[in-house]
């Protein structure tokens, strides 16, 4: 792994942090067929216009803190990530970083997708509004894969289901 790939992940991760999840009616599937991956995101969320490293980013409308919970997709080669254990390792050590971080999850699961992937999700403070963060990772044709949503914390009850369906529906091909 590069110096640079956690520092690129987390910026990927943080990279909509400025940009709220509602229950949106019908989902509309996105592809990236360069990248080879795709996921089912809600018909009124705005893709982002730029992701800073992200490969697609999609924000909800604002929630009742202003912030826009979003979901972001990091694409790197997996060059000294042999597998996804090696991948939570290096995720763990990158978000132990993050003011006010406070692991929740951190473990090697199947995805709905059938893939291995490593599940880490965790609270934050690195900015005015606290955090959480739920993320997947994976190993696929040689490259690592990171799907994560953002939202506040004190919104979770409100949006997390909306964010599992997203994240449940993230394959790779």
């Amino acid at each position: 792994m590069s110096k640079n790939t956690p520092a690129i992940v987390l910026l990927g991760t943080m990279v909509l942090v400025f940009a709220g999840c509602t229950n949106s009616g019908p989902a509309r599937s996105y592809k990236d067929k360069a990248e080879r991956f795709g996921m089912n995101v809600p018909a009124d969320w705005e893709q982002a216009p730029f992701a800073m490293g992200a490969k697609v980013a999609f924000l909800a409308p604002p929630g009742p803190s202003g912030f826009n919970s979003n979901i972001n997709v990091v694409v790197l080669p997996a060059t000294g990530i042999p597998n996804v254990e090696a991948l939570l390792a290096a995720g763990k050590k990158q978000l132990e970083n993050l003011s006010g971080y406070t692991e929740l999850v951190a473990e090697v699961v199947t995805h709905s997708n059938g893939e291995k992937a490593c599940l880490i999700e965790a609270d934050h403070t690195m900015i005015k509004t606290p955090l959480r963060i739920k993320q997947y990772g994976f190993i696929h044709n040689k490259k690592q894969y990171t799907v994560t949503a953002t939202m506040p914390t004190a919104e979770v009850g409100k949006w997390m289901d909306q964010m599992d369906e997203i994240l449940d529906s993230f394959i790779v091909w």
